[in-house]
């Protein structure tokens, strides 16, 4: 038997944007939970759709500081899904997954020109 694997593109897009302060001062915090430890990405998942969902609450707020300040991972959780981090499953990973997927550009885009027009260090 012969085994055919077809070519697959995969895109990456990278957006760094700069947040006030050291960047160890605004990282996202990450609970230890057991859906983390079903699958090596799930963590991953999550944690970037977290990212996401914050530098989108902080356009709409128009607020430069730190976007994860005073908005944890399971209040992201409890806004997103309307249930507590704790109770967070592999299906609702996926969820996030793909809510990333498609929104995650235009949110970037977004928060790259919200930041480079409105926000300066020292600020």
């Amino acid at each position: 038997m012969i085994s055919v694997c077809k070519a697959t593109a995969i895109s990456l897009i990278v957006a760094t944007v700069p947040l006030l302060g050291a960047a160890s001062e605004c990282e996202p915090q990450m609970p230890q939970l057991t859906v983390f430890e079903q699958h090596i990405a799930n963590r991953g998942q999550a944690r970037n759709a977290y990212q996401l969902a914050a530098k989108e609450r902080a356009v709409a707020a128009q607020s430069c500081a730190c976007p994860f300040d005073n908005w944890g991972f399971g209040a992201f959780i409890h806004f997103r899904l309307d249930k507590p981090v704790g109770e967070l499953n592999q299906q609702e990973i996926r969820a996030l997954r793909q809510w990333s997927d498609a929104e995650g550009v235009a949110i970037l885009r977004a928060y790259g020109e919200f930041f480079s027009a409105q926000c300066h260090e020292g600020e």
